[in-house]
């Protein structure tokens, strides 16, 4: 999995999909490598390929709120399918939240956001104020609440 990192990072995404798909046919269970194939997949807009390999990264990767999160910003963003990202969405706030310690407000965050372009307001404020409770996301979530109808 190393190897595809340092092949990304030589700009050769080829090689890192070939290193990626490596250490997943190794080790199927390995959720670093799915998760960052996911990545490097949509970047090359291979959208199929990269909707799978964010699954494979939810099925493998504990938590699982990262990847979630990952393949929420694939179909919303790339894919163009906002229920399906609200939706990943959803689990990854439910997972986020299933630590011991909260894991990322990175997922209220995206939550927020897509409920606010659904036009699901008031759903949409509650997760962004929760985003704003915290100093990664604070910009962000104040920007989203700022966008919100009164």
């Amino acid at each position: 999995m190393n190897l595809g990192g340092l092949e990304l990072e030589a700009g050769n995404e080829a090689g890192a999909i070939e290193h990626y798909l490596a250490a997943t046919r190794i080790r199927p269970d390995q959720g670093r490598a799915w998760f960052n194939l996911g990545i490097v997949y949509a970047r090359e807009g291979r959208l199929e390929d990269a909707e799978r390999a964010d699954l494979d990264a939810v099925r493998t990767m504990k938590p699982a709120f990262q990847p979630l999160v990952n393949l929420g910003n694939l179909y919303r963003n790339k894919m163009g399918r906002l229920d399906a990202a609200i939706a990943a969405y959803r689990q990854a706030v439910a997972d986020a939240e299933s630590t011991r310690v909260l894991g990322s407000p990175v997922p209220y965050l995206v939550l927020g956001a897509a409920l606010r372009e659904k036009g699901e307001a008031l759903e949409a404020r509650k997760y962004l104020e929760l985003a704003a409770r915290y100093e990664p996301t604070r910009p962000e979530a104040l920007r989203e609440l700022g966008a919100l109808p009164r």
